[in-house]
């Protein structure tokens, strides 16, 4: 839920409204550019709360059908001016949103103290980039365990609907790993010791 982003849509909604309850301002053009940003404003609060896209692109399209509806926009200078602002926006969204294909490469080269990669296939080594260096696995472990977990169930050595009693578990808890994650876990598990 994002509070000052539905103000901000209900402000522009009241903006393109407003002028058709003027008898001077209630042309077609405006009625139905009212109908069409609303529509478009209703169409993006649903995208982003149901569909969770991000805000961010759902204001670019509303800032497009906000110059596709004015009226000035179809003159020359308005075509000039709008297929700039349009080419501006759409070059700004693909350098924001583009994915980059040595992303993984440059934060390793650039973060040698953070990051390492080590891939090996069929036991040859492709990549190794500070390979060697120890480091904390965080929530890289999660996949790890997540495997093993399913080829257990899948083999019959867990049963999936089983409890688990938190004393039991605390036996594989190594204290000050998990920045704080699973005492916290522990303490909403109090009420059920399981």
């Amino acid at each position: 839920m994002y509070p000052f982003l539905w103000l901000l849509f209900i402000g522009i909604t009241v903006i393109y409204v407003f002028p058709i309850f003027i008898p001077k301002y209630r042309t077609k053009w405006n009625v139905i550019r009212a109908i069409v940003m609303t529509a478009a404003i209703i169409l993006g609060i649903l995208a982003i709360e149901l569909l969770l896209f991000p805000p961010l692109m759902i204001m670019i399209i509303l800032i497009i059908i906000s110059f596709l509806t004015d009226k000035s926009t179809y003159t020359k200078k308005g075509m000039i001016v709008t297929g700039i602002i349009i080419a501006l926006i759409i070059a700004g969204a693909y350098y924001l949103f583009h994915d980059d294909p040595d992303f993984v490469q440059k934060y390793i080269d650039n973060n040698p103290e953070f990051a390492s990669m080590y891939v090996s296939v069929d036991g040859e080594t492709v990549i190794n980039k500070q390979g060697d260096v120890k480091r904390p696995l965080a929530s890289t472990v999660k996949a790890v365990i997540a495997i093993e977990y399913v080829n257990q169930v899948v083999e019959g050595k867990i049963d999936p609907e089983e409890w688990v009693s938190l004393e039991k578990l605390d036996k594989f808890y190594l204290a000050n790993t998990d920045g704080g994650a699973h005492p916290a876990w522990l303490d909403e598990m109090k009420s059920t010791k399981k």
